[in-house]
């Protein structure tokens, strides 16, 4: 049988290297394409969370928190005003939603999470540590109120105490000349 040949391969072989060829090229536009997807998904997060964050309602929630002498005068005035339903209940309420939003929306997706830690880390923090009490103590018969926000919480913590991977450790074991 006769064989086609182009410079030493055959047909079949040259057809073979042109689509890997072809599927390579692909490949690269479509990481492109889903890079610069995730940085115009980086923008808009950025651009909600400031603006929520900046809004009149949190401010107003902010103040009004800022405002309390103490951690046990925020837990009373929280519970005082769940009990009355204040207009302070609706600030409180709308400060713990806005870290109760943030973490469903972002808790399963690690790019967004570095996005939210660069941005509101610190505040997702110490927010934290003064509403875990709160909510026990306001809603202590309603465990999963504010389960968002322990779970973003607790992956900003882990984004800033990374646990080392087998890599990192063997390098640490190799040494430095590693």
């Amino acid at each position: 049988m006769l064989a086609l040949t182009w410079g030493g391969a055959t047909w079949t072989e040259v057809i073979i290297a042109a689509g890997a060829l072809l599927t390579g090229i692909g490949l690269v536009i479509t990481a492109v394409q889903v890079r610069d997807s995730r940085r115009a998904r980086t923008v808009e997060i950025v651009r909600l969370l400031a603006e929520r964050w900046d809004s009149d309602e949190l401010v107003k929630a902010r103040r009004l928190i800022a405002r309390q002498p103490s951690f046990q005068g925020l837990k009373d005035s929280v519970k005082d005003a769940s009990v009355q339903f204040s207009k302070d209940y609706y600030c409180y309420t709308g400060y713990l939603n806005f870290f109760e939003q943030v973490g469903a929306s972002f808790n399963n997706d690690r790019s967004a999470l570095v996005v939210v830690h660069d941005l509101l880390g610190s505040a997702i923090i110490d927010s934290w540590v003064v509403w875990d009490e709160v909510l026990s103590f306001v809603w202590p018969d309603q465990p999963t109120v504010g389960e968002n926000f322990r779970q973003l919480a607790d992956h900003i913590e882990k984004l800033r105490h990374p646990v080392p991977t087998w890599w990192d450790r063997f390098l640490t074991f190799m040494g430095p000349e590693a």
